[in-house]
């Protein structure tokens, strides 16, 4: 095995945080994160050491607060919460849909989160074309029967 290569070594799970693309953070017990790798900005904006300290919830979207706080009592209660989508804000103002796995250990919240903006956006175009499509059929057998 390579001398580069040392699995389990505080150097190996380094490399693996920061190069990581998607949003990965851990978070204290009050909700404030004391970790973020180098997707946030790449995804969000904010230079992961612009965020330290930072609460999550000033990054939520407000209609989506409570359901966060929900998810976030159900990681209390579960100790892990998988498959959640909040908007998070984007530094230019911007919201972004992210959707998010977390768990909890002691004290401290790991979580990794991708951003489903896009994905969500290309269901949304399909769910009204297919509306559209339907209501094109329907149109076009009401006037086959006239």
């Amino acid at each position: 095995m390579s001398k580069d290569l040392a699995p389990g070594s505080g150097e190996d799970y380094e490399r693996f945080f920061s190069l990581h693309p998607d949003l990965m953070c851990i978070a204290d017990s009050t909700g404030h994160f004391v970790r973020l790798n180098q997707a946030w900005e790449r995804i969000l904006g904010y230079p992961a050491s612009q965020l330290l300290g930072t609460s999550y919830l000033d990054l939520v979207h407000p209609d989506d607060l409570d359901a966060t706080r929900g998810a976030m009592s159900t990681l209390d209660s579960m100790g892990e919460v998988e498959g959640f989508v909040n908007r998070y804000r984007h530094r230019d103002g911007s919201w972004r849909f992210i959707e998010w796995r977390s768990q909890q250990h002691g004290s401290l919240v790991y979580a990794i989160a991708r951003d489903v903006t896009e994905r969500r956006a290309a269901d949304e175009q399909l769910r009204l074309s297919l509306i559209r499509s339907r209501e094109l059929i329907d149109s076009i057998t009401e006037t086959l029967w006239s």
